[in-house]
């Protein structure tokens, strides 16, 4: 993100209010060089140039030879064909744009003392404008992600009477929901968390800018980060945290990377900077390839790219000249500007050569020197701000794919992450799209209530060699080790106060603190196939082998109560009228605990009956033990249920033989409506293997295999709750589902 020219010149100035001196251009080599120029210094020089100068320096080309990159490319390729889609009307004068959280937002400052400053939010479906949330102060940049969209108040005028806070909105409602005082931008977000600084720009003084790193479950500051320097811009990419200074010394670093998972300060990087008539200045970097991608303006009238590894954290390759502009993303192999008229074009990472662009009079232009600009990845989709144009402009830059009635495809979930299993790996997947390797040769079991631990196991060589039941903090990366156990402790579920974990070994029910700890173990229980806990995290209820009953354990006085027997005459009536004849053998299946603690649903299981057939119907009892609700019968089974967290509704699978299940249905136990909520189209060859809801209870999960091959494609549908429509959805491949937690 980067702040608004105006503010910055605003931070520049001393106490007096007026402008500080400008470095003029340095006479001495880089090595012996003591400071920097300033950035606002650069663009005031850009601004004197002659007009065939500007030009030249905007909107001139120049092919860059091959070869230079120091590296090869990974990105797949994608059939481009950028073109603008859409322009949004936003209201006056939009300032700045961030893409996430199942939208586009835009804040749009009040014009007069009587009109409140705006954070617009926009579909990015629909390209429309539904919602405009008043917030207190001058909003100077937003950022999107971890649960929130934050933006950062500006109050006052002048240097010294400036106050900076962050706002926080919630996504789900539009409403403004925290304040941070004292938090300043510039603003990234990354490795769940929100960054921010202390002080930015002059401000920071002689003693520079901290980076703050805030935790947004409690939007406290949780880490700060001192820096040295002053704080200009700071960026999320390539797993680190990227700080521009302001006006770096020698030795200094003109960007420094920062490693989220230890919160210090890993590499200075120094750019060599060529010898003109004004000092060249560095600008905030694109990250994509493994790399950081430097923009130097502007020697010669043009624009230097610069190549930074970012394993090794140095320069690779000979700079890059270009037309000029800014980078500002990586994706289907190119990197992409913006120029100062709205000229858009993609450097080919394969060949060095520009070979996409969209001309800036295609779409109302913007500010100078570079508007604010932001990738949606998922839609492969750039959002422009146009700063004197009311406006926001669309830009895809996908081929356009024949009409559908297909949902659209988005890259990641819109709420909470998801804990994956890729073969032997075990993956996050985040609200924001970056995914997380965990590690190899895991079991993934369970995400912690408050979403910040990810519950996993080890996989042993045999099945008697042993297994450790870990956690893993998904911002540090921390290791735990909770239990040791003979096999895969499988399952393993967090209890809904994160206080305690269940698990079941060797079919014998386990519990454990979460912090570690001796386990207990209840041999006495016998074999346990099944549990969840209630709400309470006091009671589970139980699956056990037939003919036993439907079982709650009270944990704290080990009380267990018969809740349903499986000749219970309601059951066997419910089983008979939905055609499965006199059942005399039934096992209760897999029980889930609704999240209002009413309800317990289950899979009845017929293995013998007279005069009908086996097979298997969801019920749903009240926790007197009541028949309140039942499925829709199927004579295949299926391990796809579980209870929306936001309300009584029950979704599963639905289907037939032979493993066909081709449906997720959803019980509305308040109106007692059983719904499709999701329908396999390629019947016969893809199969529902399991479900599960949002944090919220807004969408479902749906897992898909396509049957006779290997490979597993996750489908996410986004299911309305008030309707159940399926609204949109994506894929990956050889993947399973662990958990979806917040």
């Amino acid at each position: 993100m980067r702040h608004e020219d105006g503010l910055r010149r605003a931070l520049s100035e001393d106490e007096s209010g007026d402008p500080s001196q400008e470095a003029r251009p340095s006479t001495v080599p880089r090595p012996e060089r003591e400071g920097r120029g300033s950035r606002v210094a650069a663009i005031a020089v850009a601004l004197t140039l002659s007009a065939v100068t500007f030009t030249a320096l905007w909107l001139g080309f120049r092919s860059a030879p091959v070869d230079r990159s120091g590296g090869e490319t990974t990105q797949e390729p994608v059939d481009l064909e950028p073109r603008v889609t859409a322009v949004v009307p936003v209201g006056p004068y939009p300032a700045d744009i961030a893409v996430g959280e199942g939208a586009v937002w835009v804040s749009v400052p009040a014009q007069q003392p009587e009109e409140d400053n705006l954070i617009v939010r926009i579909d990015a479906v629909t390209n429309e404008v539904v919602a405009r949330i008043p917030v207190d102060d001058y909003i100077e940049e937003i950022a999107a992600g971890a649960g929130g969209v934050w933006g950062v108040g500006v109050q006052g005028t002048g240097a010294a009477n400036l106050s900076f806070s962050v706002e926080r909105i919630d996504p789900a409602t539009d409403q403004v929901v925290a304040q941070i005082p004292d938090v300043s931008g510039p603003l990234a977000v990354g490795e769940g968390a929100l960054w921010a600084v202390d002080r930015a720009g002059a401000r920071a003084g002689p003693e520079g800018s901290s980076l703050l790193r805030i935790n947004p479950a409690t939007n406290q500051v949780v880490a700060t980060i001192p820096l040295g320097v002053a704080a200009w811009d700071i960026e999320f990419g390539e797993e680190y945290l990227w700080v521009l200074p302001l006006e770096p010394s020698a030795g200094e670093g003109d960007i420094l990377q920062v490693d989220p998972t230890t919160n210090e300060v890993v590499a200075r990087i120094e750019i060599p900077l060529p010898e003109t008539g004004y000092l060249p200045t560095v600008y905030t970097p694109a990250f994509g390839e493994g790399s950081a991608w430097v923009p130097v303006c502007c020697p010669d009238n043009e624009l230097m790219l610069v190549r930074v590894d970012v394993g090794t954290s140095t320069i690779v390759g000979e700079p890059i000249r270009l037309r000029g502009g800014a980078p500002f993303a990586v994706a289907a192999g190119h990197v992409w500007f913006v120029e100062e008229r709205g000229a858009l074009y993609g450097l080919n990472l394969a060949t060095l050569e520009v070979d996409e662009t969209v001309s800036g009079f295609d779409w109302p232009a913007g500010g100078f020197p570079d508007q604010s600009t932001e990738l949606d990845p998922g839609q492969l989709a750039v959002w422009v701000v146009n700063s004197d144009q009311d406006s926001v402009t669309r830009i895809d830059l996908a081929a356009q794919a024949t009409p559908s009635p297909e949902p659209t495809v988005t890259s990641a979930p819109p709420e909470g992450r998801l804990l994956l299993q890729i073969l032997d790996r075990v993956e996050v997947l985040n609200r924001d799209g970056t995914q997380r390797v965990l590690g190899d040769d895991l079991v993934a079991l369970d995400l912690s209530p408050d979403g910040s631990l990810a519950l996993v196991s080890t996989r042993p060589e045999s099945d008697r060699a042993g297994a450790e039941l870990l956690t893993i903090d998904l911002v540090s990366g921390e290791r735990s080790t909770i239990a040791t156990t003979g096999i895969v402790p499988y399952p393993a579920r967090w209890s809904p106060d994160g206080s305690m974990i269940a698990y079941r070994e060797d079919d014998v029910l386990c519990f454990v603190e979460a912090q570690g700890g001796a386990p207990t173990c209840m041999p006495d229980l016998g074999r346990v196939y099944w549990f969840d806990w209630a709400p309470d995290s006091r009671r589970l209820v139980l699956g056990l082998p037939p003919p036993e009953p439907l079982t709650v354990l009270d944990v704290v006085s080990g009380q267990v109560t018969p809740l349903v027997l499986s000749n219970d005459e309601h059951v066997l009536s419910a089983l008979e009228q939905a055609g499965f004849g006199r059942a005399t053998r039934v096992q209760f299946e897999s029980p889930k605990w609704s999240s209002s603690g009413k309800y317990i649903a289950t899979l009845a299981m017929v293995f013998e009956t007279v005069g009908g057939q086996e097979g298997n119907l969801v019920l749903v009892f009240d926790t007197d033990g009541s028949l309140v609700a039942r499925g829709k019968p199927m004579n295949e089974y299926s391990d796809a249920r579980g209870w929306s967290l936001a309300a009584d509704v029950f979704a599963y699978g639905w289907g037939g033989a032979p493993y066909d299940i081709v449906q997720a249905r959803a019980i509305d136990l308040a109106t007692g409506e059983d719904q499709a909520i999701f329908s396999i189209e390629d019947v016969g060859r893809e199969t529902v293997r399991d479900l599960a809801w949002s944090p919220s209870g807004r969408w479902v999960v749906v897992v898909t295999v396509t049957a006779g091959e290997s490979t597993y494609a996750l489908r996410v549908s986004f299911v309305d709750s008030a309707t159940l429509e399926t609204v949109g959805g994506f894929e990956f491949q050889d993947v399973t589902l662990a958990d979806w937690g917040g």
